[in-house]
């Protein structure tokens, strides 16, 4: 990939010119080529223009989705996906705390963006920027530290709180990828995960700064009995889900040959078992290689490992290997001093390439992400996982050090869920 001191709307523009009649996102309403979602995107931006304030996007996880959101990066703004599946209270939330003054939405989502728009802002309907629009290649000026998306968590205060990306993190993190996976134009890559998702943006950008297919797939409105159906029209090359999800994929494959298309699967998210290391053997093709990486919405991938068929697990789960560049992952115990070789630490990120940090908090930004005494301009980042250095050298997860929980991917704090039940009435 090109140098990090450009921004993803440049990187792009790159892409739609050398690749303009490959695919870009193929679902099973859209196929567009990136002339087509270069233009489409174009029109969204078009509406955007002139503002710096955070847009919300209320969409289906559909191809429309995609050019909503690359037209937001090309205005500037940075873009903030609200979730369908939410709580009208919680979606709430975090359209007030992202500062937005405009929600973009289609037919599924326009009653809400409307209640939304009317407590701020206003409203922007999607189905009326499907017309593609042709503007001039002047090169984007927008600055590789500006925030580009913010990806909202389960928050200790029983809030959710945003996490800014800028164009320069997010960039690092997909040439890492690009690098490890040896990404190119010719892969598929599949968007199973929700786009309010920070996990979201590795098959994202993964694909569309790179001249590749990226193909979304809904999977809490579809089900997973559809997915192998819709491996078997869209023969992805590179498949990335949580392992839960792998799991209930295996079991409804009619045979072996069903994932033959991969060359990569990426699991992420939870822990990966040892037996999910035979499952994808037995499932796969031998030139087929399994992708486990670490992340947090606050980090991006932080360590990361290429496994081929023949590899062995030594142990009853998966390594999550060795620090990605530039990335310096450290184990420290509860006083911040480093553990020694196979004990149990906390999983500590130091780099340049660490979100911005909490949107609009600049006080818990301070406290979480703090400054690295041995680095000039390195911040460091306690993940609040746990994890151990096997007699390999590899980095193992062990788990989390707090009380948050992860379910299919996502984290969730109990606080939180307190709240909400406390809030209601219930007890």
């Amino acid at each position: 990939m090109a140098k990090l001191d450009s921004n993803i709307a440049n990187r792009f523009a790159e892409q739609a010119l050398k690749y303009s009649a490959h695919d870009a996102v193929v679902t099973r309403a859209h196929r567009w080529t990136y002339l087509e979602l270069d233009r489409i995107s174009n029109t969204f931006a078009q509406r955007l223009t002139g503002s710096d304030v955070p847009v919300a996007i209320l969409m289906a996880h559909d191809a429309p989705l995609i050019a909503a959101i690359l037209g937001a990066v090309k205005t500037g703004r940075p873009y903030v996906v609200l979730d369908g599946g939410d709580t009208t209270s919680r979606r709430e939330g975090v359209y007030s705390r992202s500062g937005a003054n405009i929600v973009i939405a289609d037919e599924g989502g326009r009653a809400e963006a409307r209640r939304l728009a009317q407590i701020s802002g206003e409203f922007m309907d999607a189905d009326e920027c499907q017309i593609g629009t042709e503007l001039s290649a002047a090169e984007s000026t927008i600055s590789p530290d500006a925030p580009v998306s913010i990806t909202f968590t389960s928050g200790t205060t029983g809030q959710p709180k945003g996490v800014a990306h800028s164009h320069r993190g997010l960039l690092h993190h997909c040439r890492n990828y690009t690098d490890a996976a040896a990404l190119s134009s010719s892969d598929r890559l599949s968007l199973l995960t929700q786009c309010h998702l920070a996990a979201s943006t590795s098959s994202l950008w993964g694909a569309l700064l790179n001249g590749a297919a990226l193909l979304p797939f809904d999977v809490s409105a579809k089900g997973v009995n559809a997915l192998p159906a819709w491996i078997g029209v869209q023969k992805p090359t590179v498949l990335h889900c949580v392992p839960t999800l792998f799991r209930a994929l295996i079991s409804l494959l009619p045979d072996e040959r069903s994932l033959a298309s991969l060359r990569i699967l990426r699991l992420g998210g939870e822990s990966i078992h040892a037996r999910d290391f035979e499952l994808f053997k037995g499932r796969t093709s031998s030139d087929c290689a399994l992708f486990v990486s670490l992340s947090s919405t606050e980090t991006g991938p932080a360590c990361s490992i290429l496994l081929k068929h023949d590899a062995t697990i030594s142990g009853s789960s998966v390594p999550i290997g060795s620090p990605a560049a530039g990335m310096k992952v450290e184990l420290a115990d509860d006083d911040d001093r480093p553990v020694a070789r196979g004990e149990v630490g906390r999983i500590v990120v130091s780099s340049r390439f660490l979100a911005l940090g909490y949107w609009r908090d600049p006080e818990m930004t301070a406290r979480r992400f703090k400054p690295d005494p041995e680095a000039s301009g390195v911040r460091r980042y306690d993940t609040g996982d746990l994890g151990r250095v096997n007699d390999d050298g590899l980095f193992e997860h062990c788990g989390r050090a707090d009380a948050r929980l992860k379910v299919r991917g996502r984290r969730i704090d109990p606080a939180e869920i307190e709240a909400a039940i406390l809030s209601g009435g219930i007890i």
